[in-house]
């Protein structure tokens, strides 16, 4: 069955920038033409080839770091004057609620069962990659290198956005201002429902490579049945998110 292009017009589209709501799969969007982030990193590696500079040397990346970092912060506080709140004020709220720092992912138990799939994924990939590696590539794995390549790359974006979600879940419960209540509420429902994307996705992949991938066909059964009990669960914890728009490119 054929995909169909994702089609979103300006008025889909969050005003924010850049996208947060997005699975940072540039290489596939057809919307790079509207997105901030995509544009900046491409003029940043455009001009460094222009001066005959590799993009990619380490020292450029970490300028390129530094001046990405800059830029955000100013826009911070643009936006933080343009909403009117107070840099210390804010501070002392995070301290109030105990958001001095982002809480150890450890402390979330639907964190914990993400990272055993992610840990037991990555390990199923290494064999996967080291056995074709060592060897002519097997018609098998000719099979699933699209899957391979999908659940690559959605099995780590899950777990970063079920933490992202998780967290703002934790501080939307101590808001008490009904503006910030309600911004926190719409990024942690994108956070949530991009993490169930991600993982939808890669039970998609697994469930191919089950089939394709007879020695795999156990191990990734298993793994099949952690990701079921972890779908569930994501969509108990967020029940709303299923409701927000997003970018997504997996299956």
């Amino acid at each position: 069955m054929t995909k169909k292009p994702i089609k979103k017009t300006k008025k889909d589209l969050s005003k924010k920038m850049p996208f947060n709501f997005c699975d940072q799969r540039c290489e596939k969007c057809n919307l790079t033409d509207q997105c901030l982030a995509f544009q900046q990193r491409f003029n940043q590696r455009l001009k460094h080839v222009m001066k005959g500079e590799d993009p990619d040397h380490p020292d450029i990346v970490f300028s390129d770091l530094r001046k990405n970092v800059h830029y955000l912060v100013k826009s911070i506080k643009e936006n933080m004057a343009k909403e009117k709140i107070s840099l210390s004020e804010l501070k002392t709220k995070l301290v109030q609620v105990g958001f001095t720092a982002e809480p150890e992912p450890q402390h979330f138990l639907l964190w914990k069962k993400g990272f055993q799939f992610q840990r037991q994924t990555e390990i199923l990939l290494q064999d996967l990659l080291f056995q074709n590696e060592e060897t002519e590539l097997s018609e098998e794995f000719l099979k699933v290198k699209k899957e391979i390549e999908e659940l690559s790359w959605y099995h780590h974006f899950f777990l970063k956005k079920l933490y992202q979600a998780l967290v703002l879940q934790k501080l939307l419960f101590r808001e008490k201002k009904k503006e910030l209540k309600e911004e926190q509420e719409q990024e942690m429902n994108i956070a949530a429902k991009l993490a169930w994307q991600s993982l939808n996705s890669c039970k998609k992949d697994l469930k191919e490579i089950s089939f394709y991938c007879l020695g795999y066909r156990a191990w990734a059964k298993d793994l099949l049945v952690l990701t079921k009990l972890i779908l569930e669960q994501i969509e108990t914890k967020f029940p709303q998110a299923q409701k927000t728009k997003t970018i997504f490119h997996g299956n």
